[in-house]
């Protein structure tokens, strides 16, 4: 059991990546609504009142529980590299019993983590999570008001009537002219952050390709692909976005030197190393997501999914650097 202090500062901190901020304050909602405390989650959104300055190694000692929104991004990508060192320090204390690993992929769970017998709330569904962590909370000394049955009803038909506002709008035609903007958001936002980086880190030559609902970045060895691949309907709620990333150069054509013959440069040809799969998640255009396919939690915003996006690509040029200078 963790050694807590007497009045710990919050019930629970939720660490994640700044762009996982829409699940960590979804989960927020939810838990304030069963916790006595005011200030009881500790995230960190800074738009969140309970993001108070405290940092992630004071939140994993302060808290009676930790949430970790994982992901394979978790732990290579800033700041959650920090993470895993406050987890291992709790977890060295005995509070491997208190970290409940909330799964945003199909990532499996790091091997340390599953030698703390942390818990692994994506194997239950997720009211049921909910209530285990509460349980952990409530036996953690935190203060866990009951779920009355018409709360749970009222809750149950908002969660329906959001669903089906979101169906309607994504099944209707004002949601497409809503999709083309929001993919170029998207694509210019991530096109931005990648040049931004190539100045700042020399990272390498970067080749921007783009056409409509698609967009291909050639950063020096490493490559990103993002295609909406439509329907026959073309209806949005039928389409998906797919993210690739790449090793090697995609597509590269023939350089046209005047006067000469075309000359065609020996690339490495591109390898595919993954790919996500996201759908459109809004009821208006102002509220607009896109969510992980066949996933109730990850969603994003596309400034946050952009940030993801360089995130990944960062994580994976490191790693090329790292087997090159190996």
């Amino acid at each position: 059991m963790i050694k807590a202090s007497a009045r710990p500062k919050y019930d629970t901190a939720i660490l994640g990546a700044e762009y996982d901020s829409d699940t960590a304050r979804f989960l927020a909602e939810r838990l304030r609504a069963r916790l006595d405390e005011s200030r009881c989650v500790w995230t960190r959104d800074p738009s969140m009142a309970d993001a108070d300055g405290t940092t992630s190694d004071n939140a994993c000692v302060s808290a009676r529980t930790v949430v970790v929104l994982h992901d394979r991004l978790w732990g290579r990508a800033s700041p959650t590299t920090e993470d895993r060192t406050a987890l291992e320090a709790r977890i060295a204390r005995g509070g491997g019993s208190t970290i409940f690993f909330v799964p945003l992929d199909d990532t499996p769970l790091p091997s340390w983590a599953r030698k703390a017998k942390v818990k692994d709330l994506g194997k239950v569904p997720f009211d049921k999570g909910i209530e285990t962590l509460l349980e952990a909370i409530a036996e953690q000394g935190g203060r866990v008001r009951s779920d009355p049955p018409e709360e749970a009803t009222a809750r149950a038909a908002i969660d329906e009537r959001i669903v089906r506002d979101r169906d309607s709008y994504l099944g209707s035609h004002r949601s497409g002219p809503a999709c083309a903007r929001e993919l170029e958001r998207l694509a210019d936002d991530v096109v931005s952050r990648i040049e931004s980086m190539a100045r700042d880190d020399a990272a390498g030559e970067i080749e921007v390709r783009r056409g409509a609902g698609r967009c291909i970045i050639q950063l020096g060895p490493v490559a990103l692909t993002m295609s909406w691949i439509r329907s026959r309907t073309d209806a949005v709620i039928e389409g998906r976005l797919m993210i690739m990333e790449w090793d090697g150069i995609v597509r590269r054509g023939t350089d046209q030197v005047p006067e000469r013959m075309p000359v065609r440069h020996a690339y490495r040809p591109a390898t595919l190393l993954r790919e996500d799969v996201f759908v459109a998640d809004a009821a208006t255009e102002q509220t607009w997501r896109w969510r992980r396919d066949g996933q109730t939690l990850g969603t994003y915003t596309s400034r946050d999914l952009a940030s993801r996006c360089l995130a990944s690509l960062t994580a994976r040029l490191e790693e090329v650097a790292i087997g090159a200078s190996s």
